[in-house]
């Protein structure tokens, strides 16, 4: 079989790879395309280019242009507002992953001079704790502000305070092979930085597989954390091109992937290898059923 790639070879400025999707998808303002499996909460079309564009304008109101952006979490589904914020204003888009030590953590924060990290509340005691007495701003994507404690609180107010309405924001333009060559997305592998080029993300940007507007939409069960290097990407991208729904996983064991494929009865299934192992090693085929524990499905 013989696969072709849908993968234009002109590559698209960074400023212009958010404005690609946004174009793309802008006339579907009430679709929903994003889902949180365990809270069903959803975000439309309309929701993630205005959150999006609101904080890329007070990112830049703050200073941070052509910074590096961090966000230390692996799910949460506001990761895609920061993600296009950073491309937005010419930034880099960074991954700390959570997997690490509060050593690790400080390192990777101080040798990227990020000046914000935004996390959630499931992480922002060990983010506060590892970052003490550092001169970094924080804030939460859960809704309202961190509460563990009150130093917590006042440090990591809600990502709200950072949505500035600003008519005259534009998103940076950056062009030039030199300029092109510079990091979008930023995570590790390993340890140590493993970054991805904006020609790289030019030539994802250009990938468009659009629907009719009377053909229902797609849904797409992913179980791809946002530190891997194509679960942020993908995730921001494939919904707002395809016309697909994406419902987002936060457990990844394999009885919540199965259940999550039984309930939403997607048509695509969007993992890593290491989560397919997983499942393939806790089920077993009965027909054309699997079985994990004492569940079965279809």
């Amino acid at each position: 079989m013989l696969v072709a790639s849908p993968l234009r070879s002109q590559l698209l400025p960074v400023g212009d790879i958010p404005t690609h999707v946004f174009r793309s998808a802008e006339s579907r303002p009430e679709d929903v395309v994003l889902v949180d499996a365990e809270t069903e909460q959803t975000f439309t079309i309309g929701d993630i280019i205005t959150t999006s564009t609101r904080l890329a304008a007070g990112l830049t109101q703050a200073g941070h242009g052509g910074q590096v952006i961090s966000v230390f979490d692996d799910t949460n589904l506001r990761c895609v507002y920061v993600y296009y914020a950073a491309l937005l204003i010419g930034g880099t888009y960074q991954s700390l992953g959570t997997d690490i030590d509060a050593a690790q953590l400080r390192h990777r924060i101080q040798s990227s001079a990020t000046p914000v990290v935004f996390t959630t509340r499931r992480y922002a005691a060990r983010l506060e704790e590892a970052t003490y007495g550092m001169d970094l701003a924080m804030h939460a994507l859960d809704n309202g502000s961190c509460r563990y404690h009150a130093m917590c609180a006042a440090r990591c107010p809600s990502f709200v305070h950072r949505l500035v309405d600003d008519p005259m924001f534009a998103p940076v333009r950056i062009t030039g092979s030199e300029a092109m060559r510079r990091p979008a997305y930023q995570m590790y592998v390993a340890g140590s930085p493993a970054p991805l080029t904006l020609s790289h993300y030019g030539m994802l940007s250009a990938q468009q597989m659009g629907r009719s507007a009377a053909a229902p939409m797609r849904t797409a069960v992913s179980a791809i954390p946002f530190a891997n290097a194509y679960g942020i990407g993908n995730i921001a991208h494939y919904p707002m091109l395809s016309g697909s729904r994406v419902v987002q996983l936060s457990n990844v064991d394999a009885q919540t992937c199965l259940a999550a494929i039984e309930k939403w009865k997607p048509t695509t299934f969007l993992a890593t290898y290491d989560v397919l192992a997983a499942i393939l090693a806790n089920a077993t085929r009965r027909g054309n059923k699997l079985m994990v524990g004492d569940h079965e499905f279809d």
